[in-house]
């Protein structure tokens, strides 16, 4: 499911609350990157880099949604030059592409201060998820924990990894030991 505008509201409020926390910020699924624009405009001058994970290929062969929701690297990377009016993409943008478990524990930042995870299936929540919790500083936003569609296994590896969280729009919100 895309990120909705009253969720793409919620994640500006959470990233304002994680301003203080130290670390970079991580998207893990970005599709064709509305949420990666927000995230890029707001870090933009900032200081911070924005690390932007996605297959490119659309989900993993054994989620039994292999392939679906395939956006390519190169609609991403245009639409954050355009948002931070850049000619090209910005050098405080990171593109990671690839399976999760091959680029996740090699490509976060030691410290995260605002994680979006927008994985879908349980497989790559897994893949994912707890690397980024083991850096977080400041806040992270799992979207579709609430969706009929994917909620199934975003809620199953939510709950299987015992993390500490609130529900708001539809998105578990997990806040690290910095905010």
């Amino acid at each position: 499911m895309m990120v909705s505008d009253k969720q793409h509201e919620t994640i500006k409020r959470l990233l304002d609350e994680s301003a203080s926390c130290p670390g970079d910020v991580v998207e893990v699924g970005c599709n064709e990157g509305s949420t990666s624009e927000l995230l890029a405009e707001w870090i933009n001058g900032s200081g911070r880099s924005l690390h932007l994970f996605d297959s490119f290929e659309g989900l993993p062969e054994e989620s039994g949604y292999g392939g679906l929701m395939a956006a390519g690297q190169a609609v991403l990377e245009d639409r954050i030059a355009t948002k931070t009016g850049s000619p090209e993409l910005p050098s405080f943008v990171h593109v990671y592409p690839g399976w999760f478990v091959d680029t996740i524990p090699s490509g976060l930042p030691d410290r995260i201060a605002f994680a979006f995870i927008d994985c879908d299936v349980f497989e790559s929540m897994i893949d994912s998820v707890p690397e980024v919790e083991a850096r977080l500083t400041g806040v992270m936003a799992i979207h579709d924990y609430t969706h009929d569609r994917w909620g199934a296994g975003v809620r199953r590896a939510v709950q299987s990894m015992c993390l500490k969280f609130e529900i708001e729009d539809g998105m578990a919100i997990v806040r690290g030991p910095g905010c």
